[in-house]
């Protein structure tokens, strides 16, 4: 009885193996142009923003229908190439048929300035995600941005006026002491330190005065990375 309950469990390991290296075989094959499109478009997005787009999102990106949209994602998922459900959808293979690894090299962050009508996006800049993969604070990447620092306030960390900023949105209820947080104060873009007890914004120079928390000031979030040193710049205070 033991030894026919054993060869049944061999006889069903068998079938899977076969079954995977039939589906291995097969894979970049079944795939057709607009299917590897499809695919492609995802991934893009999901190297862009961190996180796989949503239904309407990939209705935007790939100019379909929902009903094209649930069609194709329903034969990538036969197909091998994503798992899960349309709620809870993964990559699992690119459109070549090669693993795909949610660690890419480089990710795509919009620059943001000041203008006449307020914050606005004026490019968009490719990132080697060295420079932040280490902090364990940012889950996805649609809430990174970048700026250029409007002063030398904090010079003594090597965030200088002109300096590239990599910043990640919060509330100013999310935020910590002694933060480099990114302001937005009397027409400028700037970075200060954040004294929680004081409800206020210190430099690190004497040439600047303190800002207190009010009205004027606009925290657009937690500046967690400089590209002048490429790396986090918590380590520096």
């Amino acid at each position: 009885m033991k030894e026919e309950k054993l060869m049944k469990e061999e006889r069903i390991i068998k079938k899977e193996r076969t079954a995977n290296k039939d589906l291995e075989k097969n894979r970049i094959s079944q795939l057709t142009k607009k299917q590897k499109q499809f695919l492609q478009n995802i991934i893009n997005f999901y190297n862009d923003n961190g996180r796989m787009p949503t239904i309407p999102e990939i209705m935007q990106i790939t100019s379909m229908s929902q009903s094209n949209v649930y069609r194709n994602i329903r034969e990538l998922l036969k197909k091998g190439y994503l798992a899960g459900t349309i709620k809870t959808l993964k990559i699992l293979y690119t459109p070549e048929g090669n693993p795909f690894s949610t660690l890419q090299q480089f990710i795509r962050l919009p620059l943001i300035r000041l203008s006449i009508l307020g914050i606005r996006v004026d490019d968009y800049i490719i990132l080697d995600k060295k420079i932040i993969e280490t902090n364990s604070e940012i889950t996805v990447f649609d809430k990174l941005f970048l700026m250029r620092s409007g002063d030398d306030a904090l010079k003594n960390i090597g965030i200088t006026e002109k300096t590239l900023l990599v910043v990640f949105q919060k509330d100013i209820k999310d935020l910590k002491e002694g933060d480099i947080v990114a302001l937005k104060y009397e027409g400028k873009l700037i970075s200060r330190i954040y004294k929680q007890k004081e409800y206020s914004f210190y430099p690190l120079s004497a040439l600047y005065a303190v800002i207190p928390l009010n009205e004027k000031v606009e925290v657009l979030g937690k500046v967690v990375a400089s590209i002048n040193t490429v790396e986090n710049i918590s380590e520096f205070y």
